[in-house]
């Protein structure tokens, strides 16, 4: 346990020391890439005042900026929608074309795209329509997933094979033409949903934690290609959020958030300048915390947390 410790201990100093000193550590205010439009724009091509009333009943700071986002029929992504299209374009990919109409007819400056995002042809297609009805992109949240338990004892390749296909290559299809539109533009914002879930395993994640943990590695590599070429990226990692797919847990699940509150906590994260904007912090902190226990405290602590009982 001294060893542990000492280690520990020895590993936290450097990344303390890196974190202070690295470039590449934090987005700094003076020089990170942004989307955001300047007053003085917005009066010009809109004619709306951009006092202090207006910036705060309004919102003002999504005007005009045109969002790209995938996985909008339900949970998050379809909160997302709502959310911004008040005072945003949004063009909004999923698969069911019945959601989509729906969300179209409830929200104002949707624009829907029935696509598969494990389909490559279709994603260069989607960004390519997006893009001619309603401009560049300035914010990507690529958002589309999928998350089916999974029993450690009864392993389904296939299951972990629609996890990676959707999950993880699924972001590869859209990040194509998206990195290949704003690196022309010399400017961006790429948000990635991953999950606390890639941070550690959790229970009934086998399938679903390798696809977020390989996201999460993902951004970090391409951050030293986007990052100098006016490209902002980052990383959003939920707790527990209310969904189609979490509702058939049979496990507890600490922090549960609605939707709602997990679209408000990305769009505040969005406008900051963390790399990882996790959520909620009653819960992602002690999801940090864990990434330094030894595994046999971690195992414990999971299991007494999520009230999961080894089966005999």
């Amino acid at each position: 346990m001294r060893i542990f410790v000492s280690n520990g201990l020895y590993q936290m100093v450097i990344i303390w020391v890196f974190w202070q000193t690295s470039k590449f550590t934090h987005f700094k205010k003076r020089d990170m890439p942004t989307g955001i439009l300047t007053a003085e724009h917005i009066h010009h091509t809109t004619g709306l005042s951009t006092c202090r009333s207006f910036r705060t009943n309004l919102q003002w700071k999504y005007v005009m900026r045109h969002y790209f986002i995938t996985g909008v029929s339900s949970g998050i992504g379809a909160a997302l929608v709502s959310a911004l299209s008040p005072h945003a374009k949004i063009t909004g990919v999923a698969r069911r074309r019945d959601r989509l109409d729906a969300l179209a007819k409830e929200n104002d400056n949707f624009h829907p795209i029935a696509a598969d995002v494990t389909d490559p042809k279709a994603m260069q297609s989607a960004v390519n329509d997006a893009i001619k009805t309603s401009g560049s992109i300035d914010v990507a949240i690529l958002n589309a997933g999928i998350y089916t338990p999974q029993d450690g004892s009864k392993i389904e390749p296939a299951v972990f094979q629609q996890h990676m296909d959707v999950n993880y290559m699924g972001v590869i299809n859209a990040l194509a033409p998206i990195v290949a539109d704003m690196t022309d533009k010399k400017q961006g914002h790429i948000a990635i949903t991953s999950s606390v879930a890639g941070w550690r395993g959790l229970p009934k994640s086998a399938a679903y934690g390798p696809t977020k943990a390989a996201l999460i590695s993902l951004a970090e590599s391409l951050y030293f290609d986007l990052f100098p070429k006016g490209i902002k990226l980052q990383v959003i990692c939920p707790g527990f959020v209310e969904s189609e797919a979490t509702a058939i847990n049979d496990f507890e699940m600490p922090d549960l958030l609605t939707s709602k509150q997990a679209a408000t906590h990305i769009l505040n994260g969005l406008e900051g300048d963390d790399f990882i904007v996790d959520f909620p912090k009653s819960f992602t902190r002690k999801m940090k915390f864990l990434k330094y226990l030894p595994d046999r405290l971690f195992f414990k602590f999971v299991a007494r947390q999520t009230g999961y009982k080894k089966q005999s």
